[in-house]
């Protein structure tokens, strides 16, 4: 049977227990057909329903049929007397076979409801089908499903003499109102009499990772907040808008707006925002296990002491639009380094980004972690990936690592100040507050909000300021270098850019052969003078025009580089050259803010994507000397105390310490603390490493 990629390991549950099967039936022989004689060959286990359609549109009750009930809402539109004839089935009809099994994915059993009209019926009509499992005496059982799914996800197929020709996917969810579950909004098909339409929903549990956290702080209590989207298309390829949250039991949960309890505001509009503490795993001292279902852009919350209290605000428009569909709630994530007003600002917490979802080229499940310093540093964190192609690999910080990272940042007369003082508050179970050590700091922001926070005049404190000027001369004598050197740049695949800085304090890049001669046909492109700001995070360089080109005809005027679009197609070499413009910026500009962040560019005149085959001298990395006085302290600290990678081997093979993130390109050479397993990973084991108390 033909299917979709999607429906093979992406979806997040499918829903069996409406009709209470615990494991699938085997297809069995013979015709499966329409009428009632012919169902014997299932089984016995087929119902037939006859349903009337009003033409106006309505709601039909499905009578009870052995345990199932449920409801067809149809929308206008329908001809008259229009009779659809429902046979619902636990067993597998003949040619129906179930998807391929990958990975650790365990089968819960299958519903069929088979289709038939006796006049031309568009499904799309259809726009809701409500089913609910009920017990003795009518009454909804709970949960059955083995998953406990919040999404559901059925195939609709033109069925004829045992085969099933896939027509489309019709997205479902879990109803916290009847225990059951609603399919809803399917496209437009018209059903033709005489021919049979399959509806064919699945439960597979889809591949989860068992994750282990062990709390070796010495706080307690302590609390674990997994937020995210979910990875897979919803309709026709569209994503999935909604936020979800990841529950004890390690279940995918729709936001709700109900869940505000904490400091709720409404507007004029009657829109609402607020927090909710109701997000929070409870972990305790030593070791506690979960599972992590799949989840995209997805964020493991860790707080010490207290809850974290996540805000969830109403829709509202977007600009520029955003295109549908959108959701009925959005996450603001917390900010502990530009927000003192935030609720979490005084609690103790930090995280790690993921994002776990099939991988195209596998069609397997895939996760790439993360533990982020590029806003702030709260605490030490160590994670072990587990998988196939990784074995196991562990990174992070070392187990005396905030305390040393600490200790560094505060011996440097511009950076200490970036460092948020105790005592943060906790609060236990029975609602008795207290507070930490107030020798303990919150935490370390980074140098770019305290930029953020100087350039809007924000006082210090409570926020927490940089100098604006940090780099300004260093910057001054880089420009001044390249004026009469060439700055070198490779890139992964876009070519070999030069860059040297024109008559105008622009450093112009010429994509060059490897001998240095420059490439016809390829355009320059230009980049103005960092200030400090741009020196740690680009992006106002690049928002500002301070990337730009110069298209056809030459000497025309300079626009600013484009982002790559979601469809712009990957240039190869024999591309036409103007294709590689916006794709070769963006590897300059990364692999510029890495060389800025380590202030390697009076070391070496070498910037690159492409460090396999040009490698940058580690030893390069945050050195000292008359020429470049000031580094980037806070990412040299948190680097020298994390654990090591052989990419980041750490002293005395590298200046740069071990594998971190502690800003926006410290993927540059590999030196992130980044983790990926896109081949069915089996385990993540996380450690929060002791503070000192």
């Amino acid at each position: 049977m033909k299917r979709k990629t999607i429906l093979k390991v992406t979806t997040i549950g499918l829903a069996l227990a409406l009709l209470g099967c615990g494991s699938s039936a085997t297809s069995q022989t013979g015709n499966f057909s329409n009428g009632p004689t012919s169902l014997t060959n299932l089984d016995g286990n087929a119902r037939q329903l006859r349903i009337s359609v009003p033409p106006g549109g309505g709601s039909v009750t499905l009578p009870r049929t052995q345990n199932l009930t449920g409801t067809l809402t149809f929308g206008p539109g329908a001809a008259p007397d229009i009779v659809l004839t429902l046979t619902v089935t636990e067993t597998a009809p003949p040619g129906t076979e179930p998807d391929t099994l990958t990975g650790a994915v365990q089968r819960d059993g299958f519903y069929y409801i088979l289709w038939d009209t006796n006049k031309p019926f568009d499904f799309a009509l259809v726009q809701s089908i409500a089913l609910t499992e009920v017990g003795p005496e009518g009454t909804v059982k709970p949960r059955v499903i083995a998953d406990d799914a919040e999404l559901y996800q059925a195939e609709l197929s033109e069925y004829s003499q045992g085969n099933a020709t896939f027509a489309q996917a019709v997205q479902g969810r879990y109803d916290n109102d009847t225990g059951g579950s609603i399919y809803s909004q399917p496209d437009s098909l018209v059903m033709q009499p005489g021919t049979n339409y399959l509806f064919q929903a699945k439960s597979i549990q889809t591949e989860v990772i068992p994750v282990t956290v062990v709390n070796n702080s010495g706080v307690e209590p302590a609390y674990f907040c997994v937020l995210g989207q979910n990875p897979n298309a919803v309709r026709e390829g569209k994503p999935d808008p909604d936020y979800y949250r990841v529950s004890a039991d390690g279940k995918m949960v729709p936001f709700d707006g109900n869940d505000r309890s904490i400091g709720n505001t409404t507007d004029p509009n009657g829109k609402v925002d607020g927090y909710t503490e109701l997000y929070n795993i409870p972990i305790p001292n030593g070791t506690t296990q979960f599972n992590l279902p799949q989840m995209s852009a997805g964020r493991m919350y860790i707080s010490l002491g207290r809850k974290m209290q996540i805000r969830l605000e109403d829709d509202r428009p977007q600009s520029p639009p955003l295109p549908p569909p959108q959701p009925p709630v959005r996450l603001a994530q917390p900010n502990g380094w530009t927000n003192p007003g935030d609720p979490n600002y005084l609690t103790l917490f930090d995280w790690l980004e993921f994002d776990y979802k099939v991988n195209g080229d596998t069609n397997l499940p895939g996760i790439g972690i993360n533990k982020t310093e590029v806003d702030m540093m709260g605490f030490g964190v160590q994670f072990t990936l587990q998988g196939p192609t990784i074995g196991s690999r562990t990174v992070g910080t070392t187990d005396d690592g905030r305390q040393k990272i600490l200790d560094d940042i505060n011996a440097d007369n511009f950076f200490k100040k970036l460092i948020v003082p105790g005592p943060a508050k906790g609060k236990k179970e029975n609602g008795t507050e207290f507070d930490l050590p107030a020798d303990i700091p919150l935490r370390a922001i980074a140098p770019v909000k305290g930029l953020e926070n100087s350039q809007f005049n924000r006082p210090d404190p409570p926020f927490k300021g940089f100098d604006l000027t940090y780099f300004d001369q260093y910057l001054t004598h880089v420009w001044t270098r390249y004026k009469s050197e060439d700055l070198k740049c490779y890139t992964s695949a876009f070519g070999i850019w030069y860059g040297r800085v024109d008559a105008n304090d622009k450093m112009v890049f010429t994509c060059v052969e490897a001998d240095g001669t420059p490439r016809a046909g390829f355009e320059h492109i230009y980049v103005r003078k960092p200030s400090t700001t741009n020196a740690f995070e680009p992006t106002e360089l690049i928002t500002s025009g301070g990337i730009t080109y110069q298209p056809d005809p030459p000497g025309g005027p300079f626009l600013p580089v484009p982002q790559p679009g979601p469809a712009d197609q990957v240039p190869h070499d024999g591309d036409d050259p103007k294709l590689f413009t916006k794709f070769a910026a963006g590897e300059i500009v990364s692999a510029l803010s890495a060389a800025m962040n380590r202030t390697t560019l009076l070391h070496e005149p070498l910037i690159t994507r492409d460090y396999r085959n040009h490698p940058h001298d580690l030893k390069l990395f945050y050195k000292k000397d008359a020429g470049t006085p000031r580094i980037n302290v806070y990412a040299k600290a948190i680097h020298d105390h994390s654990l090591t990678t052989p990419d980041a081997p750490g002293s005395p093979n590298s200046n740069g310490g071990g594998a971190a993130y502690a800003f926006g390109f410290d993927d540059n050479s590999n030196q992130s603390s980044f983790l990926s397993e896109l081949s069915s990973p089996t385990g993540l084991k996380i450690v929060i490493t002791r503070l000192k108390l």
